[in-house]
């Protein structure tokens, strides 16, 4: 039967439509979209309103609601009347006449929201950018470049580092509700569905004013506090409201008639600067005549965190492959940081010749291995600690 012989032409022709995008893009609605073309073709009985095809095979309320949008806007455009909703016998009096319960009404589904700044949420985002009548899609890797701005998670390493899973995981949910359509082997393209493009636009709606750069969206981020610039050279300064350090500002000199109090960081200014009497002049400083130790005295060793891991499975990874660069590291529990490095005497008994203890010197150079969205988990973790101290 020809499409123009079909009781129902106007309305096929929109499904036929619908069911060739489908097509193009792959998606799993087209075997829905096959199913109502195939049942309205060869329904002989022509239909006045659109909400009168649910009695059709593959037809359910989505379908026929799409319909009826189209419909209306066919008769604004053509000065037509739009046809009323039939009526519809209710299912309660007709129960109530055959003497059985009315049956409950069908659950209504939830539409489907995304949660905030997650990785369904930056994904349909950025997919949304992508024009619906575009013919292809974007690759994996141009998705993660416009969604991450989006989501907090990273879309190319696991916050755990016992887990592979990232935020690109998200994907298959998308796939499985048919919001997203893949398409392309070997290099896979993506690109938001019919019902993708409707939640984009409630995310929008709800969202206007994404701003992909903002971390929260519900609270207006808070004025940066005006920070003097120091002349040269990294330095610590005073604590803000949230417990941060600024870098490259001036400390305020500590005031002795202050009574010193908890920084809100668990430490408090007098573990970081020891406070004494004034001194008058330089005299009164104590001397002292500095330790020089010959290269030949010492090697130069590297310590690594016995807890930093690659994965739980792997533990010794990183040992490993530093071993095989040539640096066979110390591995030993460390308080701050991940790794550092010491100046290891190979006389045991040399410090101890000064009145020192111990067989090793403590360098400058301390190592945190931490990416941004692992920090962001040991932030809101409230794992800070000396970290902030030591401006890692």
């Amino acid at each position: 039967m020809a499409d123009e012989e079909c009781a129902n032409p106007l309305l096929l022709g929109w499904v036929k439509e619908w069911l060739d995008t489908a097509r193009e893009r792959n998606s799993k609605g087209f075997t829905v979209y096959r199913k109502a073309y195939d049942s309205l073709k060869s329904c002989p009985l022509p239909f006045q309103h659109p909400a009168e095809a649910q009695q059709l095979h593959g037809f359910g309320p989505k379908l026929c609601e799409r319909l009826t949008d189209k419909l209306k806007l066919h008769c604004q455009t053509n000065g037509i009347p739009m046809p009323e909703v039939p009526r519809k016998v209710s299912k309660g009096r007709a129960n109530a006449d055959d003497g059985t319960a009315p049956a409950k009404p069908a659950r209504k589904k939830k539409a489907y929201v995304p949660t905030l700044r997650s990785g369904p949420y930056a994904l349909i985002l950025a997919l949304s950018t992508i024009p619906e009548s575009a013919p292809s899609g974007i690759t994996k890797q141009q998705t993660i470049e416009l969604a991450q701005p989006y989501c907090d998670s990273s879309f190319t390493a696991s916050s755990d580092p016992t887990k592979f899973y990232t935020a690109w995981n998200s994907m298959k949910t998308l796939l499985e509700k048919d919001l997203v359509a893949e398409k392309g082997r070997p290099l896979r393209k993506y690109c938001l569905t019919e019902e993708g493009y409707e939640v984009a636009s409630r995310i929008k709606a709800s969202q206007p004013a994404a701003d992909p750069k903002q971390s929260t969206l519900d609270a207006p981020a808070a004025p940066p506090k005006s920070r003097q610039r120091a002349p040269a050279g990294p330095t610590l300064g005073a604590a803000d409201d949230d417990g941060f350090m600024a870098i490259n500002s001036s400390p305020p000199p500590p005031s002795l008639s202050e009574p010193q109090h908890d920084n809100g960081m668990g430490v408090g200014l007098e573990d970081i600067v020891p406070f004494g009497d004034v001194l008058g002049d330089e005299t009164a400083l104590p001397t002292f005549s500095p330790i020089t130790i010959p290269t030949s005295a010492f090697t130069l060793e590297l310590v690594l965190d016995v807890r930093e891991v690659r994965a739980k499975e792997d533990r010794d990874y990183m040992r490993v492959e530093l071993t095989k660069k040539g640096v066979a590291p110390i591995m030993r529990s460390l308080d701050l940081g991940d790794a550092l490095w010491v100046a290891k005497c190979k006389d045991p008994q040399y410090l101890q010749r000064y009145g020192l203890e111990g067989d090793e010197i403590m360098l400058d150079w301390i190592v945190e291995r931490k990416r941004l969205d692992d920090l962001v988990g040991s932030i809101k973790a409230q794992r800070k600690g000396l970290r902030q101290l030591c401006g890692v």
